[in-house]
């Protein structure tokens, strides 16, 4: 239902055609190699690399504990009412490897605009 929501308001603002933002993107990409510097850089402490930068799990204290959280469910809930669960695990999962990913992803635009996006 969720993915009808968001196809029907893309199709009422852009038709058929590819927004700018998702143009603009493809011919950026992505960078895989980055997961592993911008793991440690925008997600855990950017220091000494970029001294007046903050990490995401500073800003948002919630990030680590709830990474923990998700690691004891995936390795302690064992029936199928865990589905749920992982689905959401492996969406998370798959939506903080593309945010490292993109190369356009600038660590200094963290900090100097904000766009914790």
């Amino acid at each position: 239902m969720l993915l009808l929501d968001f196809g029907g308001a893309y199709f009422a603002t852009w038709g058929t055609r590819l927004s700018t933002y998702l143009v603009l993107s493809s011919q950026i990409g992505f960078e895989p190699r980055l997961l592993a510097l911008r793991w440690v850089t925008l997600m855990l402490d950017p220091r000494p690399l970029y001294p007046d930068g903050r990490g995401l799990a500073e800003v948002f204290f919630w990030i680590l504990p709830g990474f923990a959280g998700m690691a004891a469910t995936l390795f302690t809930v064992r029936h199928a009412a865990s589905f749920p669960h992982r689905l959401v695990i492996a969406a998370l999962a798959g939506d903080v490897v593309l945010f490292m990913a993109y190369r356009d992803l600038h660590p200094t635009g963290l900090w100097d605009h904000g766009n914790y996006h």
